[in-house]
């Protein structure tokens, strides 16, 4: 970076003297770190804030995804269940927590809900 200098024409010698100077100055070379630090700064925090959004989001869709395996599964082995053997009969006037089926095999299972 060149700085010139054009002195007015009411200068002692008349002419137009050209000064160049070659290098940065030390306010200029604090201003660029400054700079570079704040937009450094700026980046690393989108940086973590999009890897753990994106942590979050893989966790979340992991549990989605057992859930829903779980859930196949019970209905599956409810569906083909032989037998009901808690609550009896089916329809109850109370809200119940856990059912018991008698598999195929003969087999005792019982689902609990727990709050």
């Amino acid at each position: 970076m060149k700085k010139f200098l054009i002195l007015n024409s009411k200068s002692p010698k008349n002419k137009r003297q050209i000064l160049s100077e070659q290098g940065f100055t030390l306010v200029e070379m604090l201003a660029v770190i400054i700079v570079f630090i704040v937009i450094g700064s700026i980046m690393v925090s989108i940086l973590v804030t999009s890897l753990r959004t994106s942590h979050k989001t893989d966790v979340l869709t992991q549990v989605r995804e057992n859930g829903n395996y779980v859930m196949t599964q019970v209905s599956k082995s409810i569906r083909d269940a032989r037998g009901l053997i808690s609550p009896f009969p089916c329809v109850t006037s109370t809200t119940v927590s856990t059912i018991t089926i008698l598999t195929a095999d003969q087999d005792e299972i019982t689902y609990t809900c727990t709050s």
